[in-house]
């Protein structure tokens, strides 16, 4: 089964792995930091972070990194927004001569970089006058970024939707993936302006769109001298507590897999060191941004050990932070906690919003769930 999937949840390594944070009210169920002193600092390079934009179009970025932060929208809201003007002004002031649309030609007298002439829309997110507002807030930088976090925080759970969709979700595109592509750069000049960026604090999730699935810290960690094939990291997570998705994608595997001697074993009670399986898990795949800004990979992260069947199904599509079930002692488990996997897949020459997500691809290989999620600015708690 392939199904389309178009979202930009992170970058692999190297620019900026972690960055400024959301908080997601509704997820209660986690303590969340309010303040920034208690996450750690990222290193990015200044230098690096312009990449061919020119000075003028960085400060544009700047204003709308501003405005996200005025109106409470964080970095995340900050990566959305700058990543929407990149698409639909490339970050250039935009005034309109276009006679089809009378008066729309005032705007050449207000400050401005270039010229337009789609239907009458004006400024950096291209908003339509005057249905967007007054010619002078419209082609006024500050003003129309406000403009559009206000529309984008009338989206419900825009926190947790890939960038592309949320940026949609207000502009009403006739390319509504479009908006992906500039991801990358958006992040990087977000983290560039946070000085280097902080980590989310747990129950954050991040600018590249991921969280921890629980906030508890590691009490066995990944392939140790004394458990060289525990290929994930266990959290100490109470009985009980939700397990939240550590990013938008779609579920692939729902399964009990206890079983003792070669017969299954229930799920629907604690099990122990005995039984053999992962006990009641999801596994969820994603699609996730290469450095070089043109291709992605697939990755796949999986929780073990639920106390009952768990609330998803296969095919399901899942937002960051979504309750998949609850922490239990299912399959071969000594104790309540999650066991949290984290696996790379396959390598595409193509942007995350091209690729044909394939639930029915198994050929994953583990990976350091410590590694990944540092990478994607939500470091596992204690990390």
């Amino acid at each position: 089964m392939k199904l389309a999937l178009g979202i930009s949840l992170g970058l692999v390594a190297l620019i900026c792995t972690c960055i400024g944070a959301i908080p997601i009210a509704a997820l209660s169920f986690f303590t969340v930091s309010e303040d920034p002193a208690t996450a750690g600092l990222c290193p990015l390079d200044p230098a690096e972070a312009s990449g061919a934009w020119s000075q003028t179009q960085v400060g544009y970025a700047q204003t709308i990194y501003a405005v996200a932060l005025e109106k409470g929208m964080g970095d995340r809201g900050a990566v959305v927004g700058i990543a929407t003007a990149m698409q639909e002004s490339g970050l250039k002031v935009y005034a309109n001569d276009n006679a089809d649309y009378p008066g729309v030609e005032k705007s050449l007298d207000y400050p401005h970089d270039a010229v337009g002439h789609d239907h009458d829309s004006l400024g950096l997110f291209q908003q339509r006058w005057p249905m967007w507002g007054e010619m002078s807030e419209l082609m006024d930088p500050a003003t129309s970024a406000g403009k559009f976090f206000d529309a984008l925080a009338d989206v419900e759970g825009w926190q947790s939707m890939p960038v592309t969709v949320a940026a949609q979700k207000v502009q009403v595109s006739a390319y509504p993936d479009a908006y992906a592509k500039w991801e990358d750069d958006a992040t990087t000049l977000v983290a560039s302006f946070a000085g280097g960026g902080t980590c989310a604090v747990a129950g954050d999730i991040s600018a590249q769109g991921w969280m921890v699935p629980v906030a508890y810290g590691i009490v066995s960690d990944y392939r140790t001298s004394e458990r060289p094939t525990h290929d994930g990291v266990d959290l100490g997570a109470p009985r009980g507590t939700p397990i939240a998705a550590a990013a938008a994608g779609i579920v692939q595997t729902v399964k009990c897999n206890a079983h003792i001697g070669g017969e299954p074993y229930s799920c629907d009670i604690d099990g122990s060191p005995d039984i053999a399986g992962c006990g009641w898990y999801v596994d969820i795949v994603h699609v996730i941004a290469n450095t070089d800004g043109i291709s992605s990979m697939t990755a796949r992260t999986r929780y073990c050990h639920m106390g009952a069947e768990p609330l998803v199904q296969v095919g399901d599509t899942v937002t960051a932070g979504q309750v998949l079930g609850y922490v239990g002692s299912s399959g071969r488990s000594s104790g309540p906690h999650l066991h949290f996997e984290t696996h790379l897949g396959t390598y595409f020459d193509q942007a995350p919003s091209e690729v044909e997500l394939d639930v029915d691809d198994f050929d994953y290989e583990p990976a350091s769930p410590t590694a990944f999620m540092e990478d994607r600015g939500a470091p596992l708690v204690g990390t």
